[in-house]
């Protein structure tokens, strides 16, 4: 079975030389390009920061921006292990999931009194700047980079799946399995659905993309290490 990877190239650099590793041999065809916005961002005017994808910690380091002594939070694995490279001066929260960011968020202390500020892209799933002006806390949200949508499949993809062999196909967002269900519709190719195992990095990619008839296995929290697990345990 080839498996197939959809993130960024950067991105998928790491899972790509694990699979290797493992024997499995890969394709790589990026559905999202990231853009990092050209505007800079003063840390300084902040105490707390919120991350929920690692593309706006690598904004920061792009503009060789390294923020210290703030109260760093950062859902999922992956996204709080590399705000982590930011250093020992500041303090780090982490929460699997934005659902658990959700709820307890408000907890820090004296959090209503503090400068938050969410980094974070031009599409988002929650909308967390009103959630948490309804609970006295403002936050400033700014747009730092935009995911944008490749509509297309490499001549290695699309002779895979014309050859109508398994293959599994790596979904990290809802918004990079509705791409790639455009890009199956734009090449006739939706009738190869039956030969796809999505492996998703959570249950709501997992739902989403079962709705539309193909199999689906989910990872226990989002990172790429849970997804190699997933698919050791299968394999």
């Amino acid at each position: 079975m080839k498996f197939v990877l959809t993130r960024p190239i950067e991105d998928s650099k790491r899972i790509k030389q694990s699979l290797e590793i493992r024997g499995y041999n890969v394709i790589v065809n990026p559905l999202l390009e990231i853009k990092y916005k050209t505007n800079i961002f003063n840390p300084d005017k902040y105490e707390v920061l919120i991350f929920t994808s690692r593309h706006s910690i690598r904004y920061l380091e792009e503009k060789n921006i390294f923020p210290k002594n703030k109260i760093i939070c950062g859902c999922g694995k992956s996204t709080f292990l590399e705000a982590k490279k930011f250093g020992t001066e500041n303090t780090y929260i982490f929460y699997s999931n934005v659902s658990e960011l959700e709820d307890n968020f408000a907890n820090i202390n004296a959090i209503k009194e503090k400068k938050v500020v969410y980094l974070r892209g031009r599409d988002i799933t929650s909308d967390i700047v009103s959630i948490f002006k309804d609970d006295g806390i403002n936050i400033d949200d700014i747009i730092v980079y935009e995911a944008n949508e490749i509509s297309e499949f490499n001549n290695e993809f699309i002779n895979e799946l014309d050859r109508g062999k398994d293959l599994a196909i790596l979904f990290y967002s809802i918004r990079t399995a509705q791409v790639y269900l455009q890009s199956m519709e734009k090449y006739n190719l939706s009738n190869k659905t039956s030969i796809i195992m999505a492996y998703c990095i959570s249950e709501n990619v997992a739902n989403f993309l079962t709705k539309f008839g193909i199999e689906t296995r989910y990872a226990l929290d989002t990172s790429d290490d849970a997804i190699l697990q997933l698919i050791s345990n299968e394999h």
